[in-house]
């Protein structure tokens, strides 16, 4: 898989089409904002998942801060299926 296909679903991401900044805020409790528009992003699952293979540990990545994501740290060959148990929380 090519990196353009790796990253495709961020086109259809609702971050790219409203900026960036409240998606990397200071405080896990300035996230709200963005984790609104992440709830009823169509490829919010994609967005985790690709935080998650690349070890993204900075900003709101699927709807889950920062701080949230490095509390559930385990080996990536099972991170994804926590973080998306996470996510339905």
């Amino acid at each position: 898989m090519s990196i353009l296909d790796e990253i495709a679903w961020m086109d259809d991401a609702l971050c790219s089409q409203i900026g960036g900044d409240i998606f990397y805020p200071e405080r896990v409790d300035n996230s709200k904002e963005a984790q609104s528009v992440c709830a009823l992003c169509p490829v919010r699952q994609q967005c985790l998942d690709y935080a998650t293979r690349h070890d993204i540990s900075w900003g709101v990545w699927g709807g889950i801060p920062q701080q949230r994501r490095e509390q559930y740290y385990i080996p990536n060959s099972e991170m994804v299926e926590v973080m998306r148990e996470v996510a339905h929380k």
